[in-house]
């Protein structure tokens, strides 16, 4: 899910075979990795859609809410900075470019 070009895909394909996936992963990767997979994303309306098809599976699992609960903060906080200074930063970053 840290490449833009296959994000979404990954995300559905998770969704989709979330149980199966977890169960195979174990239960160490399930409360490390599993709960964190979806936190490159970057905008409120994704946080929203990742909180509602993920956070029934985690507290089903009873376990890997507080990462879980990490990654919704870091997507809703990069969206947040995104709409607070995305221009800014772009520019910043295309005016370094030209130098």
């Amino acid at each position: 899910m840290r490449n833009p070009m296959t994000r979404d895909l990954a995300f559905d394909w998770l969704l989709s075979h979330y149980d199966g996936f977890v169960k195979h992963m174990g239960i160490f990767a399930a409360l490390l990795s599993v709960p964190q997979m979806p936190s490159s994303f970057c905008s409120m309306k994704r946080a929203d859609q990742i909180e509602s098809a993920l956070l029934p599976r985690v507290r089903a699992a009873n376990r890997g809410e507080l990462a879980f609960q990490r990654t919704l903060e870091r997507v809703r906080n990069c969206s947040a900075l995104k709409s607070a200074k995305g221009a800014e930063i772009s520019a910043a970053v295309k005016q370094a470019a030209l130098q």
